[in-house]
């Protein structure tokens, strides 16, 4: 790699200079590398929080720490003629690096590691609930799809659904972040009337191999509501979980199914058994076809069972018609209301390869918003039909009007 380049960045991410296993014992051997080929090394280091790693970032020593370190660090590299220069990960936590040790680390009351409880006084292990939010009964709600936007931008994200009457949220997370990241968002959103469920997912979920992926959502969602105030706390958690585009799935469809339930019973399971966090999943209008292996029941019933509520992928277009939202979403409807759970009709606004039908991207907003009129109509009579959501607030705010 070294000689391919004309410089790389190696990431000895320690805040150690001279240990066993400090910054100058690891790049060691790609100076003498660099330095043989003539090529630059640049060395880097890390400022973001690593819950149970802290020994590879500066993060909690703070900038004070940081700057001596590297200061003593080029003094010591600079004997290499492919010493470069030094690379700081990244920008956005570099910039929150306080002065000294202690300014950096979390506000009293926080755990900055979600592996270790830290659980309010009295309650024990069980997770308190979160604060009623006063919206509207019926649900106009969309996904936070980045991370980093409610951290970044968390501001414009509530004008927005001001201006669209948005009282539902899906926010994907970024579990290396501490908990005062999301505390203030929430905390507004539910000031305004938003319910805020944290988001998660990846078709790789499904798989028995990935299920610790699951359960560390879970976990961080569990310990971030120990830690704060009641209209700080999340309503829920969401998955994502698609494992049909896996190449797997064509291969080995009942093997995928057996494995999804099998961790979806686990994520449900995790979830109550000290909380009551809502769970809830997207879920295609097309799993009806199948059934849970070893069953005569449908995949489609089984999810809806098991989950408090589901955001039913009715991409289409038009409300009405043979292939219109109503109709492809009529035997989960049916479902739901056999079993007496809530759903949510989830429309796409983003641009889709797959056919004009799907997706209300070159029709507009004003369109979709005359579509989802209609449909509120049609399923007036629903006992379960509680509201819609627009995948996603990327593409809604940039949507045609």
């Amino acid at each position: 790699m070294i000689g391919a380049f004309d410089h790389v960045t190696v990431m000895t991410y320690r805040n150690e200079i001279d240990t066993d296993h400090g910054i100058i014992k690891l790049s060691e051997d790609e100076f003498e590398i660099g330095n043989r080929l003539g090529k630059q090394i640049l060395v880097a280091v890390n400022t973001k929080e690593m819950p149970g790693e802290a020994h590879t970032t500066f993060y909690g020593l703070g900038r004070d720490r940081l700057n001596r370190t590297l200061e003593q660090l080029s003094d010591r590299l600079a004997s290499h003629s492919s010493f470069a220069g030094i690379a700081i990960h990244d920008i956005r936590y570099w910039q929150n690096l306080q002065g000294d040790g202690n300014e950096g680390e979390p506000p009293a009351g926080e755990n900055p590691d979600p592996s270790t409880p830290n659980p309010e006084p009295g309650e024990g292990d069980r997770v308190p609930d979160a604060d009623p939010v006063n919206r509207d009964p019926m649900i106009r709600g969309t996904y936070i799809w980045e991370a980093h936007e409610v951290i970044d931008n968390g501001h414009e994200i509530l004008e927005f659904a001001k201006e669209k009457d948005v009282n539902w949220l899906y926010v994907r997370l970024d579990l290396q972040q501490p908990y005062s990241a999301y505390a203030s968002f929430v905390k507004q959103a539910a000031a305004q009337g938003i319910e805020v469920h944290a988001l998660g997912g990846h078709p790789i979920w499904a798989l028995q191999e990935n299920r610790d992926r699951i359960m560390r959502l879970v976990n961080y969602v569990k310990e971030y509501n120990r830690n704060v105030q009641g209209d700080e706390r999340f309503h829920g958690i969401h998955l994502d979980i698609e494992p049909y585009v896996l190449p797997i799935w064509r291969e080995n469809q009942d093997r995928v199914m057996t494995e999804w339930t099998s961790n979806i019973d686990a994520f449900v399971n995790e979830l109550k058994k000290d909380s009551n966090l809502e769970a809830s999943m997207d879920m295609a209008v097309w799993l009806d076809k199948f059934n849970v292996p070893g069953t005569n029941i449908s995949l489609s019933k089984w999810m809806i069972d098991r989950m408090d509520h589901v955001s039913l992928m009715a991409f289409r277009d038009t409300a009405e018609g043979t292939n219109g939202i109503a109709a492809v979403s009529r035997e989960e409807i049916a479902f739901a209301e056999e079993l007496g759970k809530p759903i949510l009709i989830s429309v796409e606004m983003k641009e889709s390869h797959e056919g004009d039908h799907i997706t209300f991207f070159e029709e507009g907003e004003a369109y979709m918003e005359q579509e989802l009129a209609k449909l509120r109509d049609m399923l007036k009579d629903s006992t379960s039909y509680t509201g819609h959501v627009v995948h996603a607030y990327t593409y809604w705010k940039n949507a045609k009007p």
